[in-house]
């Protein structure tokens, strides 16, 4: 503080220098200026956060609507909407936080979504490995519908069932509970928004 002083005197003892006053304004209105522009910054990144949750759950509760008028129960996941084309995507929750939902069996009961483990049956062909010589010295490779005579042996071929995990078009949790329908979802961030409401009830 006293080199400061001492600086400022002599600045002000300086021919061209400026006056303790002038330092005084200048530094006020520095300080004025810093304070105004860093709330609006925040505010700023803060509605941009909003304004993409808004997006999505807008988004994502017509897709369950219009899931639940055409398909008759409501959707076991988000990642089903996207699949069917009922949401074209899902982002995660803006503010770092989960996204909820409540079961269409128990509305105004939050749960966090789980991980789609759901798998799929695929069926595929392959090549038999028994193979059994023919008495004309021919192998008869069996398809789905004809079959194709070569020389050789005989060859089969049969339709095996291959269990596969589905693919997921959402990152990270976004199913309900397995035997669960989602019939509404909201964010779990508890802050105060700008409209004066707190998220989870947007």
């Amino acid at each position: 503080m006293k080199r400061f002083i001492e600086s400022m005197n002599e600045m002000i003892n300086h021919k061209n220098g400026m006056t303790l006053l002038e330092v005084v304004l200048a530094m006020t209105v520095v300080v004025i200026v810093t304070s105004a522009v860093i709330p609006v910054g925040k505010i700023m990144i803060v509605q941009e956060k909003e304004d993409r949750m808004k997006v999505n759950l807008k988004n994502a509760r017509e897709a369950i609507s219009k899931y639940q008028y055409e398909v008759g129960v409501c959707p076991p996941s988000i990642d089903i909407l996207i699949e069917k084309r009922y949401l074209r995507r899902f982002e995660d929750e803006p503010f770092g936080n989960k996204w909820l939902y409540t079961p269409y069996t128990a509305p105004g009961v939050w749960k966090e979504f789980v991980d789609d483990d759901s798998e799929e049956i695929v069926e595929e062909t392959v090549e038999d490995t028994d193979e059994t010589p023919d008495n004309d010295n021919e192998k008869t490779i069996k398809g789905n519908d004809d079959d194709k005579t070569k020389k050789g042996k005989t060859k089969k071929f049969k339709k095996i069932r291959i269990r596969k995990k589905k693919a997921k078009h959402v990152r990270g949790p976004a199913a309900a509970v397995p035997g669960e329908m989602i019939y509404d979802i909201r964010s779990a961030t508890e802050y105060t928004g700008l409209n004066g409401k707190v998220y989870t009830s947007w």
